[in-house]
């Protein structure tokens, strides 16, 4: 089936195709937003779950964030519960992705100054629930935690606490997992 045939069935399936997890490999920010605006605009809002983008850590910031500014706005984004993302999603503008509940995040590096955009992100959302980011250099995030959060006595695992200002009963919890090279990210009651 050539493209232009394929298009138009996708036209054509407008809001039909129940799907539950959507992955995107894209090379480009263009790829990004022309694939993903199209087949997003066929799948049945409610039935999507779990979108997940696999970029590259050259894209141009303006170019992803315009791209994605056009998706967030479509209905079956605005509905799906968990964004995994590769490589891009420092590029995204964070009113685009506040809705979701669960995040994966695969970096090959972060920084301080990236714990502490999600804490203060994670911390105002009031649908936030957790966020595993997988990376392969976590030798020096103990120190960026401590930074800002409260180490907690737990036995082997490696366990960080942050409180939030807004709601004294919730902390973000961040555990530190050597072995699978993550931070999962929970907010949890105190």
């Amino acid at each position: 089936m050539n493209r232009f045939r394929l298009k138009n069935l996708l036209k054509r399936l407008n809001r039909q195709i129940h799907v539950k997890t959507l992955k995107v490999h894209a090379e480009s920010p263009e790829y990004l937003q022309k694939n993903l605006l199209s087949i997003l605009f066929c799948l049945k809002p409610k039935e999507l779950v779990n979108i997940e983008v696999f970029g590259k850590d050259d894209f141009a910031p303006e170019k992803v964030s315009r791209g994605v500014r056009k998706i967030a706005m479509l209905e079956q984004w605005k509905l799906a519960e968990k964004l995994t993302i590769r490589s891009c999603f420092h590029y995204l503008p964070s009113e685009l992705y506040m809705h979701f509940k669960h995040f994966v995040i695969v970096t090959i590096d972060f920084g301080q100054d990236f714990l502490i955009n999600l804490r203060d992100l994670f911390s105002t959302s009031t649908n936030f629930e957790s966020c595993t980011i997988v990376s392969y250099r976590l030798e020096d995030y103990p120190e960026y935690l401590e930074s800002f959060c409260e180490k907690v006595e737990s036995g082997e695992e490696v366990i960080y606490h942050y409180r939030i200002s807004d709601e004294p009963n919730k902390v973000l919890e961040f555990k530190v997992d050597y072995n699978q090279d993550e931070i999962v990210i929970e907010k949890k009651n105190f």
